[in-house]
C-alpha cells in the first residue's frame, strides 16, 4: 500500500468530504431554529428606533432576552451538530500526535547534545585565547586591553579545531515578577495583554481609576 506524499498542505480532503452537503443537511435539521431566528430578527426590526417610553424600553428589554436565548440554543445545536466532527478531529489528531512527540522529543535530545558542545566549544576556545593574551604578555608582547584579540592564524586553527555553523540563541527561562522593569518593557506589550490586565484591573478595582483609559458602561446580561 502506497503512502501519500508528505505534507500535502491544507487544501487536502483525504476523506472527499462533501461540504456542501454538509451545509445542506444543517440547514434542513436547524430548520425551526432558523425559522425563530428570521421571526425574533422582524420583531427587532419593527421596534421604534428610539425609545421614548418605559413602554418602549420593556420591548427592546424584550427582545434581547429573545435573541440572548436563541444565542445559547444556536452555540448548543453547533456544539451537538459538530460532535461527530469534533470527535474525528481528535482521532486526526491522537494519531498524528505520537509520531510528533517523537520527533519532537529526539530533536530536543539531539538539540541538547548540540548545544553542549557548541557551548563547552566556546568556553574552551574563550579560556585558549586568554591563556594566548597572558603568554605574550608575560613575554613581553604589546598586549591590546581587549581579550577578544585576533590572534595567528595557525593559533586561530588550533583554537577552533572543529568549525560549525549553529548560532545559539537566548531565551527567557524564567521571571521575578516583583524585580521586572515594567517601564522598560512597555513598548512590548501587545494590545491583547494591556486589554486582559485593564479587564482584571477593572474587575478588582473598579473604573475611572488609570490614566489614559476610557471608561464606559454596558448593558450586563438581562
Amino acid at each position: 500500500m502506497r503512502g501519500r506524499p508528505a505534507g500535502r498542505g491544507k487544501d487536502s480532503n483525504l476523506f472527499k468530504i462533501d461540504f456542501d452537503q454538509i451545509g445542506r443537511i444543517l440547514a434542513d435539521a436547524n430548520a425551526n431554529l432558523t425559522r425563530q431566528i428570521d421571526e425574533t430578527l422582524q420583531r427587532a426590526d419593527d421596534l421604534p428606533i428610539a425609545i421614548e417610553n418605559a413602554s418602549d424600553a420593556e420591548k427592546f428589554q424584550n427582545i434581547i432576552r429573545e435573541i440572548q436565548t436563541l444565542v445559547r440554543e444556536v452555540a448548543r445545536a453547533r456544539l451537538a451538530d459538530g460532535r461527530p466532527f469534533t470527535e474525528a478531529a481528535k482521532v486526526v489528531k491522537k494519531w498524528f500526535s505520537k509520531p510528533e512527540k517523537i520527533l519532537e522529543k529526539k530533536e530536543l535530545f539531539l538539540s541538547n547534545c548540540l548545544r553542549e558542545f557548541v557551548v563547552q566549544n566556546q568556553i574552551t576556545s574563550h579560556t585558549s585565547e586568554i591563556d594566548h593574551v597572558g603568554a605574550e604578555s608575560a613575554l613581553g608582547v604589546p598586549v591590546s586591553g581587549d581579550l577578544g584579540v585576533t590572534v595567528g592564524e595557525d593559533n586561530h586553527e588550533e583554537l577552533d579545531e572543529t568549525p560549525i555553523d549553529v548560532v545559539l540563541e537566548w531565551e527567557v527561562q524564567s521571571f521575578d515578577r516583583a524585580l521586572l522593569p515594567l517601564e522598560d518593557l512597555r513598548e512590548f506589550f501587545t494590545e491583547s495583554s494591556i486589554n486582559l490586565a485593564l479587564k482584571k484591573h477593572l474587575a478588582r478595582k473598579g473604573p475611572n481609576l488609570l490614566e489614559g483609559v476610557k471608561y464606559s458602561q454596558r448593558l450586563g446580561k438581562l
